[in-house]
């Protein structure tokens, strides 16, 4: 599909439901986000993907619109993503997201966010397979997070309308607003690693890191 004419897509909100979001019609995380953006009239340059299943997530094929921030939200265990009775691995994470972004070029920063319980684990164990993809990645500092406080977050944060040069300061006020640190940001290396680098391997790595 051309994309010829199209403004240049800031936001990717990658929304994973869980059973009982689907089964009562609730609104997720990204729902509210992505009403909030499109009162903004960000609409144009906002993308919201519901994602249910892994093999979803793993052939998703977004590269084309080069966004400057990923969102990606959903419920977790320790392991990865927990996704309609599954967990996708924090390793299958990093390989979907690589695939769904072009490589960064010299200069350029993307960001990813992590909005989810184990949030950390995820930004760590995903850092070197997203080097080339990501300059960082947020993440909350607790282990586990509400669901009314990661909305409350992450709605002060887009309603400043982040982008790569001002996010750091957008999360700053956040932090003096909540009274202390809520979301925590983890540089990453342009460290290219073999698109067949095997999961034991990423875990291994994850692990000494």
């Amino acid at each position: 599909m051309s994309t010829v004419g199209r403004k240049p897509l800031k936001y990717i909100l990658l929304d994973l439901p869980s059973d009982h979001e689907i089964e009562g019609d609730l609104a997720t995380e990204c729902d509210v986000l992505y009403a909030m953006l499109a009162n903004h009239e960000l609409a144009a340059v906002t993308k919201r993907v519901r994602i249910g299943r892994p093999e979803t997530l793993t052939h998703m094929r977004l590269s084309t619109r080069r966004p400057e921030v990923v969102h990606i939200a959903g419920h977790a265990t320790v392991d990865g993503l927990w996704m309609l009775g599954e967990v996708l691995p924090w390793v299958g994470v990093a390989k979907s997201l690589a695939a769904c972004v072009t490589t960064l070029k010299s200069g350029q920063e993307r960001i990813v966010n992590f909005s989810c319980c184990y949030s950390e684990k995820a930004a760590r164990t995903c850092r070197r397979r997203l080097g080339p993809f990501f300059s960082g990645a947020y993440h909350f500092v607790d282990p586990k997070i509400e669901y009314a406080k990661a909305i409350a977050t992450w709605t002060m944060f887009f309603h400043q309308r982040p982008t790569t040069s001002n996010h750091r300061e957008i999360v700053e006020r956040i932090t003096t607003f909540l009274g202390g640190e809520v979301l925590r940001y983890m540089p990453y290396r342009r460290e290219v690693l073999p698109l067949d680098e095997s999961v034991a391997e990423l875990e291994r790595i994850a692990r000494r890191t």
